[in-house]
């Protein structure tokens, strides 16, 4: 039921471009919040181009009580904080010391499009790929450079280098068409097989065109990760396209909530940034870099099994191999115990059925080989910081 807590029916001016999915998202995150908590007590103004100087130059010919705005640049902050309504920013890329106005009336949000790259690297990193590349918008724009610095850092953590597509010349970066013969040429000359991310969908898109041109098979020579989970765009793709969802809806709908917090008069002037943690697998990505077949059977096994308690024992009596020998061959082809790999692959499934799937934390806890709910929730508190039930919710939330 909606919370009529306001008197008075207020007027948000919400100035954003729509022109893409992951904006779109955002807005309906705000839609959403509005439903929920407002009903007809807010109206929202939409300014369809998002920032417009000319139609913002006057906010009184607006009449709006508060704004929601995204921003991508420093004299479109100033703008907005110019109106001193309460006020609360999207920007996509700027620095934190940029974002924080000491007002308190302003809240700020910022996508953190470096963890996306790190979240990236470690999916590729934990499929055990020791060749690495990295695909940015033709135009390198700043949040095609974050997701690329956040895959760079992680990879150089790990002690992994990465192939970096260069910068295009200004004709080519709006015609693919006349792109493709640089970009096929690009990808025959990476080594086999290279794990890839590209900045977004709509380019990972682009590079399985060229590598269908080039016959590189995806994702046998090539495993191929995007970013926004665009659905229509990566399950049409052939192969389908893994990717990274955005928190976007999630996003709007606290930017809703954000807004609702300084009518109240409860202080802004925070920056609140967001977390992108996990992957959409597809079969873009399904394959697992390891040179030895026998350990690459061993960890096959192990993902088909989990659910009956896949240990060493199990899995060697599966493949009627050695415990030993296989314990042996694992370590030096993963650089880590066979036991570690099958905790990793049991924590990684369990993760995506959450993210992917409605069974209960006892279903999934089961199906992974965990012995009690209580030990996945230590298990996976002890990696990813969160309850499974508070992953759920954050994953949930930006679908």
């Amino acid at each position: 039921m909606a919370d009529m807590h306001h008197d008075r029916t207020k007027r948000i001016l919400v100035s954003m471009p729509t022109g893409s999915h992951t904006q779109r998202r955002k807005l309906e995150g705000i839609l959403q919040y509005v439903r929920e908590r407002h009903g007809d007590n807010w109206r929202l103004q939409l300014d369809i181009g998002g920032f417009v100087q000319q139609k913002l130059m006057c906010f009184a010919d607006w009449r709006c009580d508060g704004i929601i705005a995204y921003i991508d640049n420093p004299s479109a902050r100033r703008h907005f904080l110019s109106a001193k309504l309460p006020t609360v920013l999207i920007e996509p890329f700027l620095s934190p010391r940029s974002n924080i106005s000491n007002r308190r009336n302003v809240v700020t949000f910022i996508n953190d499009h470096s963890r996306e790259g790190k979240t990236a690297a470690e999916h590729f990193l934990s499929l055990h790929f020791k060749s690495f590349a990295f695909v940015g918008t033709p135009e390198r724009t700043p949040w095609s450079k974050l997701r690329e610095h956040g895959f760079l850092a992680r990879l150089e953590e790990a002690g992994q280098t990465c192939k970096v597509y260069p910068m295009l010349p200004p004709a080519e970066q709006k015609d693919f068409a006349r792109e493709m013969p640089r970009l096929v040429k690009w990808l025959k000359r990476l080594p086999q097989p290279t794990a890839l991310f590209a900045a977004h969908d709509i380019r990972a898109r682009q590079i399985l065109t060229a590598a269908d041109a080039a016959g590189i098979d995806i994702p046998g020579h090539i495993a191929v990760l995007g970013v926004d989970d665009d659905g229509p765009i990566c399950e049409t793709a052939t192969p389908a396209l893994s990717s990274i969802p955005t928190q976007d809806h999630s996003l709007g709908y606290a930017c809703g909530r954000a807004l609702d917090r300084l009518f109240l008069g409860h202080p802004g002037n925070k920056l609140i940034r967001t977390a992108h943690t996990h992957v959409v697998c597809r079969a873009s990505t399904d394959i697992t870099a390891i040179d030895d077949p026998f350990v690459a059977r061993a960890l096959s096994w192990a993902r088909g099994h989990l659910s009956e308690g896949a240990s060493v024992d199990t899995i060697a009596k599966g493949i009627g191999y050695s415990k030993r020998m296989l314990q042996t061959r694992a370590r030096k082809s993963l650089g880590s115990s066979l036991s570690d790999e099958i905790r990793r692959i049991m924590l990684s499934t369990a993760s995506e059925l959450l993210a992917n799937t409605d069974k209960s934390v006892s279903e999934i806890a089961a199906e992974c080989g965990f012995s009690s709910v209580s030990h996945l929730s230590l298990r996976f508190k002890k990696n990813y910081g969160v309850t499974p039930l508070a992953f759920r919710k954050s994953t949930a939330e930006g679908r």
